[in-house]
């Protein structure tokens, strides 16, 4: 053998802010810049977009911006990370979300809706 090894649980606050939130919510997400929201053509300058996710029936889209968790405003990545980092598995939040609506005759809108979500 070449030595001993020892495990030791690493607190989430020192992970990089999108490892918490793709384990906990199962989504992958990115900060919306205004240079993202001129290019998507979103009216907000602020939050956290989601960029893809992992499974299933989460109740998230690629696209949607997450803007408050629990009535908390959420600007980046770094302040869902720590709305999330401690919320027990199996718990609840709310979170107000802007989509992507494309609707023939109507366009392409943003529409502001409330999701509950299932902390996993």
């Amino acid at each position: 053998t070449a030595g001993t090894l020892s495990v030791a649980p690493v607190p989430f606050s020192r992970y990089p802010a999108h490892i918490p939130i793709f384990w906990k919510l199962g989504i992958r997400a990115e900060n919306l810049t205004p240079l993202k929201a001129d290019v998507l053509r979103y009216p907000l300058k602020s939050g956290v977009i989601v960029s893809g996710h992992s499974r299933a029936g989460n109740p998230f889209r690629r696209g949607d911006v997450i803007v408050k968790w629990n009535r908390i405003t959420i600007n980046h990545v770094e302040d869902l990370k720590k709305a999330v980092e401690n919320a027990p598995i199996g718990s609840h939040a709310y979170a107000l979300v802007y989509s992507v609506v494309d609707e023939p005759g109507k366009g392409r809108f943003l529409m502001s809706h409330v999701v509950r979500v299932t902390i996993r």
